[in-house]
């Protein structure tokens, strides 16, 4: 399992981790959370950044967004500073029971199939 996507790498870099002491069962997990986040373009340089850096909870990303004074857009009517959650699959499956139980995502999304002699994953499950 390889991470090819430099934001994930970086947000666990602020965090003090690196990818290569995550075992092999949360880099089960790992490589469904590239994609599968809350994520934002910081505005400057419109670079993809996870806003993970005070943990995983709404709570969380909102104190991260507030610390920088994020908003994704401003609500016409009310004037009131907006933020689009993108898909936080990753961040909700860290703050419930599968991740303290130490279950993958990939244990159930992508499941062991056998074609040919040959065992493999399945994303389309």
């Amino acid at each position: 399992m390889k991470i090819s996507r430099p934001a994930l790498v970086e947000a666990f870099e602020r965090q003090g981790k690196k990818m290569e002491d995550f075992s092999r069962q949360e880099m089960r997990s790992l490589v469904c959370a590239q994609c599968h986040v809350e994520y934002y373009f910081k505005k400057e340089s419109n670079y993809l950044t996870f806003p993970w850096d005070k943990g995983f909870s709404a709570d969380d990303m909102e104190k991260y967004y507030d610390e920088i004074e994020f908003t994704d857009w401003t609500h016409k009517l009310s004037k009131a500073p907006m933020l689009k959650a993108q898909h936080p699959d990753y961040e909700l499956f860290m703050t419930g029971i599968h991740a303290i139980r130490g279950v993958s995502c990939s244990d159930c999304h992508m499941p062991y199939k056998s074609e040919g002699g040959v065992k493999y994953t399945d994303h389309h499950i």
